[in-house]
């Protein structure tokens, strides 16, 4: 019999079972792919909570001893702004070089205290300020004016430090003032780019003057915006230092760079603010320093705890803010406009009642346009909107809570006065009305009520609880009429 001799060609028919070998190296990898992921974004997490770690930070501050005692010093406040102001219009319109200059020189020259300082930061604040909406065909004159004043001036720091400021200021306008992520490569590209010019004319400002602690102070800014290391920051405030160990702007430019959204962590912010708080025994200004790192530890934590908007400033906390301020006033007592910046603080981190306060002591007092620009509110406009919500709030509070409908009347009705516009005022008005109306009987109140509501409805048509209640009173006026 012949034997049958069968070949098989190489490769033609392969093994239907799967490579477990294959698979399960495919498996180990994905993972360690997922290992390494979530393994770097827990570290990330953790490095982040290091980072903005506020309460480790605020437990280690402390008031110093002796805080308060400050000698009371009387202080000519209230003209401060008003004659820096006028040399805006000297530089740019007038381009009265000399006379610009003359003026700063002046105020450099004049013993150095805290107000003196701060009047000399003030204007070169004033003169390179640029306004949000300003368009660039105004910003790009006013720099042509600088460039002018600087080839005329050529051997004073004070053309260069103002043109300086002028394209940090620049530098913003292009790049806006939130986070990074999301502002558009080409802005990036611009603040970067005027922030260099900035530096360059700086630091000739400052080897020109190192007297002048303002040069530092800016070069401080324009290292934080351009990313440079620690090490270039304390070089810039050491030099600044050398001239005035308390300088305000100085201080409060190296506090900002160490914030955790720059280049530090909720330490170094609270060290440096602790810092100045123990200079403002002798230097009552630099206690602000700390007052704005328990607002920015505020902003911090309301934005990364994103289930908890309702994180509050403590009572631990509010008191040392209350304490710098109450050190200041000792000092200076005059200075209404640290009593706005009070107001402010104290209606940003929600002491309404303070606030409230501190809105009937200061009144009206310096309340112009000009005056306010150079305070945290910015504008009378929303300094009164401010009034107008506490004084609603107090109404509000006293009517559902105490349902002393009477009494929250007034409160109501000051808020109208401060803010025409405000709906939560008209309605709270309508209601105390009703409710006293239907209390003594008084049909007076209930017109009174409904013109408020209509009032509201006029101001938010769409407001579904001003609809409401204006609806449910005038159907009662159909029943019991009244007019």
């Amino acid at each position: 019999m012949d034997t049958i001799r069968i070949e098989l060609e190489p490769g033609k028919y392969k093994s239907s079972r799967p490579h477990y070998w294959l698979i399960s190296l495919l498996v180990v990898a994905l993972l360690l792919f997922m290992g390494l992921w979530y393994g770097r974004r827990y570290l990330v997490k953790r490095l982040i909570a290091a980072r903005y770690d506020y309460s480790a930070a605020i437990n280690t501050i402390k008031l110093p001893d002796n805080f308060g005692s400050a000698q009371q010093q009387q202080a000519e406040w209230t003209d401060t702004y008003e004659i820096d102001s006028g040399i805006i219009d000297k530089l740019y319109v007038k381009k009265d070089f000399n006379a610009v200059k003359d003026h700063l020189s002046s105020i450099l020259s004049s013993p150095q205290n805290e107000i003196t300082s701060q009047r000399l930061s003030r204007a070169y604040s004033l003169l390179s300020s640029i306004e949000k909406d300003e368009n660039y065909d105004s910003i790009n004159s006013r720099l042509a004016v600088l460039d002018e004043w600087c080839l005329a001036s050529p051997d004073s720091h004070i053309p260069l430090l103002v043109r300086g400021y002028f394209n940090v200021a620049y530098g913003w306008h292009y790049r806006g003032g939130g986070r990074a992520k999301g502002i558009p490569s080409e802005d990036v590209q611009k603040f970067r780019e005027k922030l260099e010019l900035a530096k360059a004319d700086l630091e000739k400002s400052l080897a020109l003057n190192p007297g002048d602690p303002n040069s530092a102070a800016a070069l401080i800014e324009v290292a934080m915006g351009l990313n440079m290391p620690k090490n270039m920051m304390e070089s810039y405030f050491q030099k600044g230092a050398a001239a005035q160990p308390w300088h305000y702007n100085l201080h409060y430019a190296r506090f900002k760079y160490l914030m955790p959204k720059w280049h530090g962590s909720a330490k170094e912010m609270f060290d440096e603010a602790q810092a100045c708080l123990d200079m403002a025994v002798e230097y009552p200004a630099l206690g602000f320093v700390m007052v704005d790192a328990f607002t920015e530890a505020w902003y911090d934590r309301r934005r990364l705890n994103e289930n908890n908007k309702n994180v509050e400033v403590s009572d631990t906390e509010w008191a040392i803010i209350e304490n710098v301020y109450a050190n200041y006033f000792k000092r200076y007592p005059d200075n209404v406009y640290t009593y706005y910046n009070f107001i402010y603080r104290a209606y940003t981190v929600r002491k309404y009642d303070k606030a409230l306060e501190q809105f009937d002591l200061v009144g009206d007092n310096i309340l112009t346009e000009v005056n306010m620009a150079q305070t945290r509110w910015g504008t009378v406009e929303e300094y009164n909107k401010a009034r107008a919500y506490c004084n609603a709030l107090k109404g509000g509070d006293l009517m559902k809570l105490e349902k002393r409908y009477e009494d929250s009347i007034p409160y109501f009705e000051k808020a109208i006065q401060y803010d025409s516009k405000s709906v939560t005022a008209h309605y709270g008005l309508a209601l105390a009305c009703w409710n006293l109306a239907a209390k003594n009987r008084d049909t007076s109140l209930i017109l009174k009520a409904e013109a408020s509501l209509l009032k509201a409805h006029e101001i938010e048509p769409g407001n579904a609880e001003v609809n409401k209640q204006l609806n449910a009173l005038q159907q009662k006026l159909k029943e019991f009429p009244v007019r």
